[in-house]
C-alpha cells in the first residue's frame, strides 16, 4: 500500500468514480472533518442532514499547514518513488462486510418452478438455482457452444413441444387417446411438432387472448440456399423414409413416458 509523508498507510482504496453514482458525498465531508478533528484531537458532531460549512473546514485544514481540499502526496508502497498525482486521503468510518465463499456456496439438483412461465426460479431465497441472464447467454454464443446452450435454453428450462397443424393455428394431439385434430381444418389437419418454449406458447395465447390472432405457417423440409434466379445453387433435401423415421423418434423423445409433452427440468 502506498503511504504519505508521515508513514501512513490507507486502509482502503477505491474508485473515485463509485462516489456519484452511489451518491456518497456525505463520506467525503466526513473525510475532510475527520483530518480536522485528527489534528486537533477532538470530536464533532457528524449527524447526516445538518448544515455543514466546508469552506470553515478546508480554511481549518489549511491553517494547520494541509491541504485545503484534503489531498495528499502519496509515495509507491513497493520502491518509494512519488507518485504523481493527487490523491484524496483521510479518516472514515468503514464498516467491514464479510462476505466468504463457504457462505455464499449454492447449488440445487431440483429447483422450482414458475407456475406461469414454466421456467426456473432464481435465488436462494425462492428454492432455485442460477439462472443464466443474457450476459452469459452471450458469452455462450462467443465461445460456439450451441448444444450447451440448447439444454440450458431448452431442456433445463422450458422447453415444450407444441403441435402446430398446416393452417397455423395450434392442434389437438393426446397420444394416450390417439387424439389428432384440428378444430378449424376438421379431417383435412395436418399436424406437425414443433420444438418450442412455454412461454413462446404462452405469449401466443395471451395474444389471443387480447383479441389478435397468430398463425404460424410451418415450412416443410426443403432448403434453399444461396440461389439465383435459375435456381441452380439450391440445395433442397428430400428425406427418405429412414430419416422421417429418426424425425419422428426425436420429437418422440423430447415428450416424457407418461406421454406429457411439457419438459420443464431443473437447474
Amino acid at each position: 500500500m502506498p503511504f504519505d509523508e508521515n508513514g501512513i498507510r490507507p486502509s482502503v482504496i477505491f474508485n473515485p468514480h463509485g462516489i456519484p453514482s452511489r451518491m456518497t458525498v456525505s463520506q467525503l465531508i466526513e473525510s475532510l472533518l475527520g483530518n480536522v478533528c485528527a489534528i486537533k484531537g477532538m470530536h464533532h458532531d457528524g449527524t447526516m442532514f445538518k448544515p455543514v460549512d466546508i469552506e470553515a473546514i478546508s480554511d481549518e485544514l489549511e491553517k494547520y499547514g494541509f491541504n485545503r481540499h484534503g489531498y495528499s502526496q502519496l509515495y509507491n508502497g513497493f520502491d518509494g518513488s512519488k507518485i504523481d498525482v493527487q490523491i484524496f486521503f483521510g479518516p472514515t468510518y468503514y464498516q467491514r462486510l464479510q462476505k466468504c465463499v463457504a457462505d455464499a456456496e449454492y447449488s440445487v439438483r431440483h429447483a422450482m418452478t414458475d407456475a406461469i412461465t414454466y421456467q426456473p426460479l432464481e435465488g436462494q431465497g425462492s428454492n432455485g438455482g442460477l439462472r443464466i441472464g443474457e450476459m452469459e447467454k452471450d458469452v455462450l454464443v462467443s465461445h460456439g457452444a450451441s448444444r450447451f446452450l440448447h439444454e440450458k435454453f431448452f431442456k433445463h428450462s422450458d422447453g415444450y413441444t407444441e403441435y402446430i397443424c398446416r393452417c397455423g393455428k395450434s392442434a389437438i394431439v393426446n397420444h394416450k387417446d390417439n387424439l389428432y385434430k384440428c378444430k378449424y381444418c376438421k379431417d383435412d389437419a395436418d399436424i406437425v411438432a414443433v420444438p418450442t418454449s412455454w412461454t413462446a406458447k404462452l405469449f401466443v395465447q395471451e395474444m389471443e387472448s387480447c383479441g389478435v390472432g397468430i398463425r404460424r405457417a410451418p415450412r416443410s423440409f426443403q432448403f434453399e440456399v444461396d440461389d439465383n434466379e435459375q435456381r441452380e445453387f439450391s440445395k433442397i433435401d428430400n428425406y427418405d423414409e429412414e430419416t422421417a423415421i429418426e424425425l419422428t423418434k426425436l420429437s418422440e423423445d423430447m415428450i416424457d413416458d407418461n406421454n406429457n409433452a411439457t419438459l420443464v427440468e431443473d437447474v
